[in-house]
């Protein structure tokens, strides 16, 4: 990651608070954090949602098998520029949206069912839009493995409800410190 890919989302943290929960992007530490704990063995298809200035997107790439498919969706135009310059393989698809519309942006763009959904959204996002935790657990319910983070790790049962994610890890290793979740 380039410094001022980083400076663009300490800009973003000033400029639209609530979209970028941290001062700062996501940390190696925390996206191995992250990756780590799925198995890559058999992922055909994987869905990041806010990929951001693409801290972990890049260690997505490192683990996915090379026959996989990549959907990215990021919010911000600006994230978006930046992804589609540093990614340009047919396998990986970065779309532009609002994360409210997912179920909208899965069915438009013929989403395979994703193995693996991993987000850096902020639990704020998830609060704002309630009905998106129902969207997910759709997922989830067939076994989708979902990995996220929070800062907040004692608020996670009351955004997410009835998905019920597990702390996994935690890591100083970030600004701010975060927790890695999972379920399945």
């Amino acid at each position: 990651m380039n410094l001022q890919s980083n400076l663009t989302f300490l800009k973003k943290f000033f400029t639209q608070p609530g979209k970028n929960a941290s001062i700062w992007p996501t940390s190696d530490n925390s996206a191995e954090l992250l990756c780590g704990s799925v198995d890559w063995e058999n992922v055909k298809t994987v869905l990041e949602l806010g990929p951001g200035t693409w801290p972990v997107t890049k260690h997505i790439f490192k683990c996915m098998p090379a026959s996989a498919s990549y959907y990215g969706i990021e919010y911000d135009k600006e994230f978006m520029k930046l992804l589609q310059e540093r990614f340009s393989k047919d396998q990986w698809t970065f779309i532009q949206g609002n994360i409210k519309d997912f179920a909208t942006i899965m069915t438009s763009n013929a989403i395979p069912f994703p193995d693996v959904i991993i987000s850096t959204l902020p639990n704020s996002v998830f609060e704002t839009y309630p009905h998106l935790v129902d969207e997910l657990a759709v997922y989830l319910a067939k076994w989708t493995v979902f990995r996220g983070i929070t800062y907040a790790p004692e608020l996670l049962l009351d955004v997410y409800k009835h998905i019920k994610p597990k702390v996994i890890a935690h890591t100083w290793k970030n600004i701010p410190p975060l927790y890695v979740h999972w379920v399945n």
